[in-house]
């Protein structure tokens, strides 16, 4: 395997080891357990791609990050170079190949009952419409939470867990602001949008990108030469993690982006879809597909790390890192060839 694509690797698994898929709690029980017919019977309602597409998507932008980074006034030219390693990844069809570790998340998640429950809605129009348009909701979401951490409040929660890093002796380079989008005033979104939030839960919708970003983001600095052999374990890494994820909840920062999670809903759900959707999620079963649904994610996006983490998955990220190291642009150390 060429150095880049071992650069890759150790990226990808960098990444995997801090968000924890290596313990017995989370990756061993995936793959060692045999999944509920109900699980299975759900995940394939559901669709593995839904489940899987939007933080394979996350992971493939955070490897192309410091690329966008690296050459401002391209940012058109190294979207579409994402895009055809993502478009790339979806052809291998690993997503299906996992369903059954999917199917284990939800077990681990939910009771027989309430996984039947959920399949027979998923099987229902409103459901198949809510699992496909929960994709779509869920990949814009990950602009806002990049969006989050360039606020005072998202930048004041990062530092509490790298500022513990830098006393262990890592180097943090110093904070460059990155041009982003100005949000719109969404305060007006319609209140059924507003209600599936309230009912879905803000901290639900948005922890998980949450978390991809910001482990992403540190396993990046753990690989940095000069931070190699520095004291912080992988222990203390994800305390560090955790610093940050405990200030986003309790300073309530995804609060502040409530109306426009509520705006992507109004746009992608006609008016009668996000009415019958606020009367489900407001059920005993729609309230604990709410709370179990956040661990399902996490478990999905460990999950689609795996697959960046294959020969395969590594090739279709370096098609498009070539495609632009080829029209001159600078792809960085990790992915040069």
């Amino acid at each position: 395997m060429r150095r880049a694509a071992h650069r890759v690797a150790a990226a990808v698994l960098s990444t995997l080891a801090l968000s924890g898929a290596a313990s017995a709690q989370s990756g061993a029980d995936l793959f060692s357990r045999t999944p509920s017919p109900e699980a299975q019977a759900l995940v394939k309602a559901i669709g593995p791609q839904n489940l899987m597409m939007p933080p394979t998507r996350q992971h493939v932008l955070t490897l192309y990050t410091p690329i966008l980074m690296l050459n401002p006034g391209h940012n058109d030219e190294v979207l579409k170079a994402a895009n055809t390693s993502l478009a790339l990844i979806q052809t291998l069809k690993m997503y299906d190949a996992l369903a059954p570790q999917l199917a284990n998340a939800f077990d681990a998640s939910f009771q027989p009952g309430d996984l039947e429950g959920l399949q027979r809605f998923f099987e229902q129009p409103l459901g198949a419409t809510f699992a496909a348009r929960q994709a779509v909701v869920a990949s814009q979401i990950m602009v806002l939470v990049n969006i989050l951490f360039e606020t005072p409040a998202g930048r004041a929660a990062l530092s509490n867990g790298l500022d513990a890093l830098t006393a262990k002796g890592w180097t943090v380079p110093a904070h460059q602001p990155r041009p982003l989008p100005d949000l719109p005033d969404n305060s007006n979104a319609a209140a059924s949008a507003q209600e599936l939030v309230r009912l879905l839960g803000i901290g639900a919708l948005m922890g998980p990108s949450a978390r991809q970003y910001v482990t992403s983001m540190i396993s990046m600095l753990q690989m940095q030469p000069q931070n190699r052999d520095k004291d912080p374990k992988n222990e203390d890494v994800r305390a560090a993690i955790a610093a940050v994820m405990t200030q986003l909840e309790t300073g309530r920062v995804y609060e502040l982006f409530s109306p426009h999670v509520a705006k992507l809903y109004q746009v992608t759900l006609v008016a009668d879809e996000l009415r019958e959707l606020d009367a489900f999620f407001a059920t005993e079963l729609g309230r604990k597909f709410a709370a179990g649904q956040r661990d399902v994610s996490e478990r999905a996006s460990e999950l689609s790390l795996l697959i960046l983490g294959t020969r395969e998955g590594m090739a279709a990220v370096m098609v498009g890192t070539d495609a632009l190291q080829k029209a001159g642009l600078n792809v960085g150390p990790y992915l040069r060839r």
